[in-house]
């Protein structure tokens, strides 16, 4: 336990009966929102220290589902933002959804899509889809998202905190949103289709 809330947790997989456990990643540092690719690859965020600052370490990576091909996907060497969590490919595009989040805190901020076509170094890559939302340098408490699916080219899933309760919302590449459910006690997260 280095530092955030949660404990350190690396990707495995298993059988379908829950035999055959088997480590797929041998990190020394937490790995979160692991989601299956349209090749079949798996994509994560890796949150690693090794040889640069703590600053911006939480990048995303892909891996084959047996464990072999551990490959940058997007971030590494990109100062501000200082990570991206929850990457999932946009339907009939080569681009990442994510959330661009701060070293510190929680896994919220604005929803940003990365254009891969344009390098996986490279800042202006990335484009919000929730510009009113600053990146992330600090935790957001309030007007923030988190948890994005896209849906399809245009329309994104997501979590979205107006104040301090988070709602489900779908969102587009227009800057368009809608509420799509409010639970009047409890706030919801991780939509899923």
């Amino acid at each position: 336990f280095l530092c955030w809330r949660p404990q350190a947790s690396t990707q495995y997989r298993m059988e379908e009966d829950g035999q055959g456990l088997r480590a797929l990643s041998l990190a020394n540092l937490t790995e979160w929102s692991p989601a299956v690719m349209r090749d079949g690859r798996i994509i994560w965020m890796r949150w690693e220290y090794l040889d640069k600052g703590a600053d911006f370490g939480h990048t995303l990576w892909s891996i084959r589902q047996d464990g072999t091909y551990p490959e940058l996907v997007f971030g590494n060497t990109i100062i501000q933002p200082n990570g991206y969590a929850n990457g999932r490919e946009v339907p009939g595009t080569r681009e990442i959804c994510c959330t661009l989040i701060s070293h510190f805190g929680d896994l919220n901020g604005p929803i940003a899509l990365l254009d891969t076509d344009q390098g996986r170094f490279n800042p202006k890559a990335i484009s919000s889809l929730t510009p009113e939302v600053p990146w992330p340098g600090s935790w957001p408490r309030n007007e923030c998202f988190r948890d994005p699916v896209p849906l399809s080219r245009d329309l994104v899933l997501c979590s979205h905190a107006s104040r301090d309760r988070v709602d489900l919302y779908v969102i587009d590449r227009f800057g368009n949103r809608e509420l799509l459910y409010a639970d009047p006690e409890i706030s919801s997260m991780c939509p899923t289709p």
